[in-house]
């Protein structure tokens, strides 16, 4: 398992995720071995030689090519939650994308896609249920990893998700009930999917799915809520009952039963992706991304709930940061922002999206008037 690891103060040239060790070609017995029965055996742990062999192939191939294990997650100080100092950010190493933090009883709690592919290979070796309660390593696991600084982080082993989807698991976003308990959305594509190269067409459909804990830990996945063209999505319970759900493009989906299940609504006036909420007292702030890959960090805020945002500023100067995630400060100084560098060098089979309005229009108001209310 790779540790996020404190690195030194300033942004350093990062260094790719580490694949596993190359391995002779599998034997010629195996060439004919379809890719949807190496997976599910993989994830069921009943996988022979010829599949394991099969599946190192599949997923060096993926991390080569595809990501995001190749990529890293650093932290950086806001004094403000709304300007950052990327300039004194503390590199944490990782080999995966976009993070997911909550702090509480004083320790911060990072949600990210895990990345180690040299694991999955020993996990599938060992016929382990990780899969099961994780997600698939090489197409889309998560991983927990807590800290009691902020900045120094290792793994938490007995993590996993009960009934969790068995596929790819991304995209994680975790909120704190008003009962004190915590649920975790996140997307789920089941094994079935991830041999079709339309997985990530602009318009193919994802199942987002909620689980719930106590600890933070050990969860249970409860259904699904919401099924639509969403990718990282961001939710926000600004009352018990009324939450609301944006994703990547802006699309926003609203909910009435306390987050449950969600409406999907559409595409907002504004023009992002990779969005996150951040409440100050009466003060809510959006932080997401322009329509270009490792871009400008936009923000944006409004002080009635979302009904009126004011026009969206650059909250980092410099580009190659991606899905943000905030939480406050272990000395209760400011915050910090926990992010996705943008490893552009390893990236060239990303291409730029075109420009399209980065900042959009001041108010981005969704369809849905119910959702708007909060």
């Amino acid at each position: 398992m790779l540790l996020l690891v404190a690195g030194c103060s300033g942004p350093e040239a990062p260094s790719p995720g580490v694949l596993p060790p190359p391995r002779p070609p599998p034997h010629r017995l195996c060439e004919g071995t379809e890719e949807l029965a190496t997976l599910q055996a993989i994830a069921h742990g009943t996988a022979d030689g010829c599949q394991r062999d099969k599946y190192l192939q599949m997923i060096m191939e993926r991390g080569r090519n595809v990501g995001p294990w190749i990529e890293e997650i650093w932290v950086a100080p806001s004094p403000d939650a709304k300007q950052v100092e990327l300039d004194k950010a503390v590199l944490v190493r990782s080999s995966a994308a976009v993070p997911e933090v909550i702090r509480h009883e004083g320790r911060t709690y990072l949600f990210y896609g895990e990345g180690d592919l040299g694991l999955g290979f020993e996990l599938a070796s060992e016929g382990s249920d990780w899969f099961l309660t994780r997600g698939l390593l090489g197409y889309g696991a998560l991983g927990l990893l807590v800290s009691d600084d902020g900045v120094t982080f290792e793994p938490v082993p007995d993590f996993a998700i009960q009934d969790l989807v068995v596929g790819m698991v991304v995209d994680p976003d975790v909120i704190q009930l008003p009962d004190g308990r915590f649920r975790l959305y996140y997307v789920g594509l089941p094994i079935e999917t991830l041999v079709d190269d339309a997985t990530w067409n602009d318009d193919a459909q994802h199942d987002v799915y909620y689980a719930e804990s106590d600890d933070l830990i050990h969860w249970k996945q409860l259904g699904m809520a919401v099924h639509g063209p969403i990718a990282d999505p961001s939710v926000l319970c600004l009352t018990p009952q009324r939450c609301r759900m944006f994703s990547t493009g802006m699309d926003h989906s609203h909910s009435e039963d306390g987050g449950r299940s969600f409406v999907f609504d559409g595409a907002t006036k504004v023009k992002g992706f990779a969005p996150e909420f951040l409440v100050e007292g009466d003060r809510l702030s959006q932080f997401y991304n322009g329509m270009i890959h490792g871009g400008p960090l936009l923000t944006r805020s409004s002080t009635d709930k979302g009904k009126t945002w004011s026009d969206p500023e650059q909250a980092v100067e410099a580009y190659k940061v991606e899905a943000p995630s905030f939480t406050r400060a272990p000395d209760g100084e400011g915050w910090l922002m926990y992010y996705h560098y943008y490893m552009e060098e390893y990236r060239d089979i990303y291409p730029a999206r075109p420009s399209q309005d980065d900042a959009g229009e001041a108010t981005g108001e969704p369809r849905s008037a119910a959702a708007s209310e909060g």
